[in-house]
């Protein structure tokens, strides 16, 4: 069954409460989940690191220069970029690069990590507004996100060549995503937190 949705109003009641236009496109890009995935697969998939790449709407340049950032910079085009543990492929030069998207419009909430080395992603979207960061709700996102990757990513290899259990996995690396809130403070996003 495909969902849709139906235009709103200027100015009636649904459209006072979506943020006003100058927050866009950010706040105001309104789409299906299933159209999200497809969104999020594509970049994914389109990534030049991915071991199954195949890119989709641009060439591989194009998504390459979208999913990095400038020398010293953590935020880009529209991505924070970080190094986890969990997302490390198994590939020489493999450094556990993972793309992070969080937006909120104050009544919904949606954070996207991908894993392109490891062609793994996790998405989630609540209905509760400013949930990043230390929130009950941001918690909760917090929560999820490691029952996700926990119970789904692809262990990462030691380096003699076996794999890693859930229990060494936790007790290896903090599983903490990052958040907007911690762009400002690079030692939260390095794979070698406490």
């Amino acid at each position: 069954m495909a969902l849709t949705g139906h235009p709103v109003a200027p100015g009636g009641f649904v459209s006072r409460l979506n943020p006003p236009e100058f927050f866009g496109p950010a706040a105001t890009v309104r789409m299906t989940v299933s159209d999200w995935a497809k969104f999020v697969s594509i970049h994914l998939r389109s990534d030049p690191i991915n071991p199954n790449h195949s890119a989709t709407l641009l060439k591989s340049d194009s998504f390459a220069v979208l999913h990095q950032t400038a020398p010293g910079k953590l935020y880009e085009s529209g991505w924070i970029l970080s190094n986890n543990t969990w997302a490390h492929g198994h590939r020489p030069g493999d450094t556990g690069r993972v793309l992070v998207s969080e937006g909120d419009n104050g009544f919904w909430h949606c954070n996207a990590w991908l894993a392109p080395e490891i062609d793994f992603a996790v998405l989630i979207l609540i209905n509760q507004g400013n949930a990043a960061g230390q929130t009950r709700a941001g918690l909760g996102v917090h929560d999820a996100f490691m029952t996700l990757v926990q119970q789904f990513a692809p262990k990462p290899a030691k380096p003699n060549g076996t794999r890693l259990n859930h229990h060494s996995l936790r007790l290896m690396e903090n599983l903490h995503p990052p958040t907007p809130h911690a762009c400002s403070h690079q030692t939260r996003l390095s794979s070698n937190r406490t």
